[in-house]
């Protein structure tokens, strides 16, 4: 039985809307932690006329006919005819004949076209979601972003339903435009023989979620029947190198169903032998009482969260979810005693006008606040004693989630061991699962000698030049590269200036904040929280000293050749194994170039510092002209992110070698000479959930080598070996290089910085650091030494 805790709930409603094809089921609240920080792949600003036909990215059934794409009203609504013409904004009750037909409609009604549309998909095959989404949805007269609506519709591609998301009703009862909200949520066949609406159609009134996920509206359109018993197993976590010894399995399911989740069965086996099988119950004991804690929220609720202890320091009752400009009323339970109620606030500026209040049974105040400041506080209050009872209810309602661990651990007795892992949820709340589509996931797991490879780090950052902060990543970046030299490879992922590209990381990954940055793109589980990835800049120091201490398996190369008049780059990616291995492993070479600049203010870097003391940029402008953009991610060769399938098999012995070529053609816009190649190992992983939560921290880089284009082992395609006679001596030197003639030169770092340019014979080294250097001439490229 779980520990006796009064926590506030949101208590979803539930209708089941009986139809020939399509049922409707409804919910309060959204699980907030659902999408993995997909980028917009699309913006539309609508006219008066239907969108373009934007092809849907996967197979998909609608009202059970193959539908390929869609077309977008600015009048809340999708149809999969591909016919021209115009939004129209007469809704009506469905289905009806009249049209628009063969149409999703998330809140269709006559809106003007002064709305911001955005097309996405999030997660990977099988597990896409793909979501059209109307922001601002307005009425004549009303300004942009004031008294608006806004909706999703979510497609999913894996068990083939959808859901129709209202996420903001920016409209009050008081305001002159509460009186035209008449809508329309629903969907239809082809014809408009056969539909299916939400109660109140054409006169629908959406809730006002005001963007705050616990009490999102949520609407399910399933095929056929709802779907009362169904848990989706999201997630599974077992380190896929292993020592000798016993391991716990943990993971993670998320409700699918109307149901509440009370209990569910997970089951696993290895290669397909002996199922081991244990029950999850969900139930809680729920305490209640004639008591009562009132909690009135302002401007961000979703910061503030709270508890009753007792004299001893247990917790009595909790509570956190809030939104803004409502009141709970949250029934309490505490016999006679002294108690604390605990205030809490994440961002720690205070409650921001929220405020708590105590009553007991004669409605007689106890204590109250209104916190104006901090992380937390408290008060103190004595009860006289007030009623108690308990029941035992599940709280895991549609799209929570339930966290488990298998008490019967995974045995690794030799390094030998190595095993294809199978899990899958079942008998959920004592009921076979209704969608099988969902239940089931493979790992990979071996057992090692734990003999560790060369360790090096990959740290992806996120920024761009409209961030401001983000030039003191640049500062974080170089004081790290500083530090650990050719051990840290440093990428940098663009958004939303000339350097951005669809690098689907960010699609794959979360950028919760600017600048930020994956390391090795896993993060710890901590206290069962599946966490962003992405690390702020005070985080990456310590994070790398990290990574470069884990273990990996393998050690990488890369061997490559440049053609300089095809700018044909073929790169030959080798993988030797000095010890076991095992998961869904790939390889991705990406393309990078640095000393990036451009003329405009897009080229142009923000500066937040420019008035901060001693700061590296301290008075260099709010906008720093001719700023130089290193490390920037400009490609990837083949297979995106993740890179190639299909070259590592799931289980690897000690001692195997594996062996990729990559082919790609330049750019002529990307400068050769300041091109690096950058190979790493990655795992992928699937889940049941568009790579959201479960699979956050998991689906990390093993090992990464970085060459620049212009390091060869033989010269350049194109270029004549003997075209110079250029000496340099002596080398390796302790100070001065000579050239046996006067030339035009740059000299780089092993990272590929330019580091020196210059026009004689005579070079300098004396201030250099010790270490491996580039010379490069027009007609010689060369290492230098400075001993």
């Amino acid at each position: 039985m779980k520990n006796f805790l009064l926590s506030l709930l949101f208590i979803g409603f539930t209708s089941s809307i009986n139809a020939q094809n399509y049922t409707i089921s409804s919910y309060i609240g959204d699980d907030d932690e659902y999408w993995s920080g997909a980028y917009v792949y699309d913006f539309l600003y609508p006219t008066n006329n239907l969108s373009s036909w934007y092809d849907l990215p996967f197979d998909w059934n609608f009202y059970g006919q193959p539908v390929t794409g869609y077309r977008i009203a600015h009048d809340g609504y999708i149809t999969f005819d591909n016919s021209t013409g115009n939004s129209i904004g007469a809704n009506t009750n469905i289905p009806d004949s009249g049209g628009p037909n063969n149409a999703i409609y998330a809140c269709w009604d006559d809106f003007t076209d002064d709305v911001t549309i955005s097309v996405k998909t999030f997660g990977a095959t099988p597990n896409r979601v793909h979501v059209i989404s109307w922001a601002g949805l307005n009425y004549p007269g009303a300004a942009a972003w004031s008294d608006d609506i806004g909706v999703d519709i979510k497609i999913y591609e894996n068990c083939g339903d959808f859901e129709v998301v209202v996420f903001d009703r920016n409209i009050d009862s008081t305001s002159t435009y509460f009186p035209m909200i008449n809508t329309t949520i629903g969907c239809e066949n082809i014809n408009g023989t056969v539909g299916i609406e939400m109660p109140g159609s054409p006169n629908y009134i959406p809730s006002n979620p005001n963007w705050s996920s616990s009490i999102y509206e949520v609407h399910r359109f399933t095929w056929n029947a709802p779907i009362v018993n169904n848990a989706s197993l999201i997630g599974v976590r077992i380190d896929n190198h292993l020592t000798v010894g016993d391991h716990t399995l943990k993971g993670m399911v998320r409700n699918e169903g109307d149901a509440l989740l009370g209990s569910y069965d997970i089951n696993y086996s290895l290669d397909g032998g002996t199922v081991q099988t244990t029950t999850i119950n969900e139930a809680d004991t729920i305490w209640t009482g004639d008591y009562e804690v009132v909690i009135s929220t302002i401007d961000w609720a979703d910061e503030i969260s709270w508890d009753v202890t007792n004299s001893g320091g247990s917790i009595m009752a909790s509570g956190t979810g809030y939104a803004d400009n409502n009141t709970y009323n949250i029934p309490l339970c505490v016999p006679a005693g002294s108690y604390t109620f605990n205030w809490y606030d994440s961002y720690g500026d205070g409650w921001n006008g929220c405020s708590y209040e105590v009553f007991d049974n004669n409605g007689v105040s106890l204590t109250s606040g209104v916190p104006t400041s901090g992380y937390s506080g408290n008060s103190n209050f004595t009860s006289a004693g007030s009623s108690c009872s308990w029941y035992i209810a599940s709280t895991i309602k549609n799209s929570n989630k339930s966290e488990w661990t298998h008490p019967i651990d995974i045995n690794i007795s030799s390094a030998s061991d190595n095993y294809e892992l199978k899990v899958w949820v079942s008998n959920v709340n004592g009921q076979n699962d209704e969608m099988n589509c969902n239940d089931t996931l493979i790992e990979y797991i071996t057992g090692i000698e734990n003999i560790s490879a060369d360790k090096k780090v990959i740290i992806e950052e996120w920024t761009g030049t409209w961030c401001g902060y983000c030039i003191d990543g640049a500062v974080v970046m170089d004081d790290l590269v500083s530090q650990h030299g050719g051990n840290l490879i440093p990428v940098v992922v663009h958004d939303g200036d000339p350097m951005e590209f669809l690098d689907s990381l960010r699609s794959s990954y979360t950028a919760s904040g600017y600048p930020g940055a994956l390391i090795d793109r896993t993060k710890p589980l901590s206290a069962g929280i599946y966490e962003n990835e992405d690390y702020g800049r005070g985080s990456w120091d310590t994070r790398v000293s990290t990574q470069l201490s884990q273990f990996t398996p393998v050690n990488i190369n890369i061997d490559h050749t440049w053609d300089t008049t095809t700018r044909e780059i073929i790169a030959n990616v080798t993988l030797d194994y000095i010890d076991n291995s095992a998961g869904d492993a790939r390889i991705v070479l990406m393309i990078l170039e640095d000393s990036l600049t451009g003329i405009g203010q897009d080229w142009d870097q923000a500066n937040n510092y420019d008035g901060t003391l001693g700061h590296p940029y301290y008075g260099a402008g709010q906008s720093v002209v001719g700023f130089i953009h290193k490390h920037v991610l400009r490609d990837y060769v083949e297979g995106g992110c993740f890179g190639v399938d299909n070259v590592i098999p799931h289980i690897v012995s000690s001692g195997s070698t594996y062996q990729h070529q990559f082919t790609y053609t330049l750019p002529t816009s990307f400068d050769a000479n300041q091109i690096s190649l950058v190979a790493a190992v990655v795992k992928y992983i699937e889940g049941n959930d568009a790579q959201y939560v479960s699979v956050r921290g998991q689906r990390k880089i093993y090992n990464a080598e970085s060459v620049h284009l212009m390091d060869l082992s033989t010269p350049p395609l194109g270029i004549n070996e003997n075209k110079t006679d250029l000496k340099i001596y002596p080398n390796p030197t302790n100070s001065i290089l000579y050239l046996s003639e006067k030339t035009e030169y740059k000299i780089y770092n092993i990272l590929g910085d330019i580091i020196l340019i210059g026009n004689n014979n005579i070079i300098d080294l004396s201030s250099f650091n010790n270490g491996i250097y580039i010379f490069e001439s027009e007609d010689l490229r060369t290492k230098i030494i400075k001993e």
